[in-house]
């Protein structure tokens, strides 16, 4: 998904393994302000919660 977004021009707020992701995916680049969350099986809840821009109130 964050793949998608930055082809559409719009940058990720976080992602997991962003190590992996340097590491495998040459095109597009993450901006560096793209925060680590954690790894893809234990992603870091509380790094989530930090970065979130839903404050949890119903849609």
């Amino acid at each position: 998904m964050a793949e998608t977004l930055l082809m559409l021009g719009v940058s990720p707020i976080a992602i997991a393994d962003r190590d992996v992701w340097e590491t495998w995916v040459v095109e597009p680049s993450l901006p560096p302000e793209v925060a680590d969350v954690g790894t893809l099986l234990e992603p870091n809840l509380e790094l989530q919660q930090q970065h979130a821009i839903w404050d949890g109130s119903p849609l």
